[in-house]
């Protein structure tokens, strides 16, 4: 698979946890490292159900990715609106070929 980008950011647990997320055609990943304490999260672009712009604790630009079971929240990104526009690109393409299959 191929990666298309990666940026920094981070995924709202508990705590915002910092790490990576890693976006290719078919799977949007996170991975974070702190100390000690990884975090791992894969999203088959076919189960994305909706990506939305938001704000985390009214200052943070972030982006909400939904699938039919869960709701990530991810934040701190330099250029949000870039993560965002890939992110509904590929979700839109993912779209037209299960429209074609």
């Amino acid at each position: 698979e191929v990666l298309i980008e990666d940026f920094s950011c981070a995924v709202k647990r508990r705590i915002l946890l910092h790490g990576r997320m890693f976006i290719s055609a078919q799977h949007v990943c996170f991975h974070s490292d702190i100390f000690g304490l990884k975090t791992t999260i894969v999203i088959p672009m076919r189960d994305v159900v909706s990506i939305r712009r938001t704000m985390t604790d009214f200052i943070n630009p972030s982006v909400e990715i939904c699938t039919a079971t869960e709701r990530l929240l991810f934040a701190s990104f330099i250029f949000r609106d870039h993560v965002y526009e890939i992110l509904c690109e590929l979700r839109r393409i993912q779209s037209h070929y299960e429209a074609i299959a």
